[in-house]
């Protein structure tokens, strides 16, 4: 009792010491090194004393957050929820916060869908209207989902028409991200719509659906979706349906397809394959709760790694008897598991630390091919492998509520998260040719880029976040206008503009980045993560297509003490020494002004040659 009271008072002071401008900054300092309590006590002053009403709500919003995903204290959450008002810009977020933790935490779709009808009718911006919009439509076909994987029949038909209607208007006007897809697909199987099932499939996957690996099952849908009769379908359809959909990494929408509690005609009970994708798309979704629940408590600084270890191990030899073993399985080994599991599903599981945080990847491959990455006469070969179908991501996916996490790595393999590379482009699409995003945008900017100097006045070496979204946004309006002036327009100028930002982020971001980690360790076996990080990050900016926007990689918000954390720092001060060594260089370059503040003064192939100045292997 005598430590929490201690704990408690210095948090106070720490609290009292820190001014109410910079108490926001402060506090996102806290929770990026996952020290939420300090977290919370700074956000609430920031909500109560900061001059500026904006940073007040965004205040508010941060730490209704906390409360709520992480305390799971929903009326201290809607208590300071309520501290927005509703004429201020920010209204809106903070109804959709309600909604979600209406959904997420207490289950009552109906408060929820009440929530985000009100931010709808509050919301300023089309960005933020069609956010809202998606929400109400989840609160419709969540339950519904649910119930049918549960083995009930439930589901009003109009209501399932009007939120793959919401649905659909949103892929229209914001395009095919990823959760919208995926959403869509669902209400389309619900509302038993084949040809709308089926583009939502496509939108999902885009230019990769005619991999390896998805091309059967796209095939097979692409048959079989348009005429699709949904509950009315005979067996066998169903089954083929189900079986691509499962082929395809959907496996609660494969389960839904081949255990449909409304289906007329239904698959037989002792159909080996169907049971174990079922108890296969039941078993992850036992898994991704749990794990969920692991990373509530990391958060509060009470979860062990073995605690994983513990669910991983249970779920494991809970699945273990369901699976198709031929003849009967023999005695539970992780081993055969996990090879089991990547040869009939594609999975790939592995547990470890990420950024000083033991959590789980589990995901599924969509793309597998063998590639080759050479950097300053240096070659590595080894596959390239695409992950989607994610039931885990990491800690820091989930913390992040899907907005940021581990992108990729290289093992045996380079790997991509696909998913963290798809909403990009087209969030920042909208953001550059919407007129009122585009001015909402530009006034974040502006104020981040105010906030900068507080923030390398307490980390001089951390390039800070106002000039890595000022050079992201150099690179958008660029990029925008170069596709204008080749002719595009319309869909085509959208679609352009998606699939440019795609390429060069995948360019540097995997192929670079992780190129560079498989070239280190295949020449250099003693590096450290530190080290590794270093490298690869200088590798990401200096072999970028778009090094503007590469130059991103050191502003990432994580701990100091991280290896990316520590590598983004490094990095930082011999930047700084380049731009003083080069000053003359450098259009408008103020000599006594910090350098990092002004790295968006560089052009792409100075910044190319700063980061390949600093590399040890790039010639000299």
């Amino acid at each position: 009792m005598r430590t929490l009271v201690a704990l408690s008072l210095a948090l106070l002071c720490v609290a009292a010491d820190v001014s109410p401008n910079n108490a926001f900054d402060a506090a996102g300092a806290a929770a990026s090194s996952l020290d939420f309590a300090h977290a919370r006590e700074l956000y609430r002053v920031a909500a109560k004393d900061d001059p500026d009403p904006k940073q007040r709500a965004l205040a508010a919003l941060k730490l209704a957050n906390i409360e709520w995903r992480i305390d799971h204290d929903l009326a201290a959450a809607e208590k300071d929820l309520a501290l927005v008002p509703e004429e201020s810009e920010e209204a809106a977020a903070a109804w959709i916060e309600r909604a979600k933790l209406n959904a997420e935490v207490r289950g009552d779709f109906a408060e929820a869908g009440v929530a985000a009808t009100h931010a709808m009718s509050v919301a300023k911006d089309d960005l933020t209207r069609g956010r809202a919009m998606y929400l109400h439509a989840v609160s419709i076909i969540e339950p519904v989902l649910r119930a049918r994987l549960d083995g009930r029949c439930e589901g009003d038909p109009a209501e399932l028409t009007l939120a793959e209607n919401e649905f659909g208007t949103i892929v229209e006007r914001a395009g095919p991200l990823p959760e919208l897809a995926r959403s869509l697909l669902d209400a389309a199987l619900l509302a038993n719509d084949g040809p709308k099932a089926l583009a939502a499939w496509r939108g999902y996957y885009g230019s990769i659906a005619g991999s390896a690996v998805l091309a059967p099952a796209a095939a097979t849908l692409a048959t079989r979706l348009p005429a699709w009769q949904g509950v009315e379908a005979a067996g066998d359809e169903r089954r083929a349906v189900g079986s691509a959909l499962a082929d395809s990494r959907f496996f609660d929408e494969a389960a839904l397809v081949l255990r449909d509690p409304c289906a007329k005609h239904a698959i037989e009970g002792n159909d080996l394959p169907v049971a174990e994708t079922v108890a296969y798309a039941r078993t992850m979704r036992s898994l991704r709760r749990e794990t969920d629940e692991y990373y509530r408590n990391v958060a509060l600084h009470r979860a062990a790694p073995d605690v994983l270890r513990g669910i991983v191990d249970h779920t494991g030899h809970a699945l273990w008897p369901q699976l198709s073993w031929k003849g009967k399985p023999g005695a539970y080994s992780d081993g055969e598991l996990t090879k089991y599991l990547e040869r009939r599903f594609g999975a790939y599981i592995t547990l470890g630390n990420t950024s000083n945080v033991f959590d789980l990847h589990a995901a599924h491959t969509v793309v597998d091919e063998e590639r080759q990455v050479t950097q300053y006469g240096r070659t590595a070969s080894l596959r390239f492998i695409a992950l989607d179908g994610i039931v885990s991501n990491g800690f820091s996916m989930w913390i992040h509520e899907g907005r940021s996490g581990d992108g990729g790595w290289a093992k045996a393999a380079i790997y991509q998260v696909r998913p963290m590379y798809v909403s990009g482009p087209f969030v920042a699409w909208l953001r550059t040719t919407d007129p009122a995003q585009s001015v909402k945008r530009d006034r974040e900017i502006e104020e981040e880029t105010r906030r900068d100097d507080q923030r390398i006045a307490r980390d001089p070496t951390q390039l800070p976040h106002g000039v890595a979204m000022r050079m992201e946004r150099q690179y958008q309006v660029k990029l925008l206008a170069d596709l204008r002036a080749s002719g595009l327009s319309g869909g085509a100028l959208r679609d352009a503009f998606v699939s440019r930002m795609t390429t060069d982020t995948f360019e540097s971001s995997i192929w670079a980045h992780e190129g560079r980690h498989a070239i280190d360790k295949k020449y250099l076996h003693w590096l450290t993560s530190p080290e590794l990080e270093f490298r690869a990050k200088l590798s990401e900016v200096a072999f970028a297509p778009a090094p503007r926007t590469a130059a991103e990689a050191i502003s990432a918000d994580v701990p100091p003490t991280s290896p990316h954390g520590s590598a983004d720092r490094r990095i930082g001060e011999a930047l700084i020494a380049w731009m003083r060594k080069h000053s003359a260089e450098i259009p408008g370059l103020d000599a006594s002004k910090p350098m990092l503040i002004q790295l968006d003064k560089l052009n792409d192939d100075q910044l190319r040659v700063a980061f390949r100045s600093i590399d040890p292997w790039a010639p000299k």
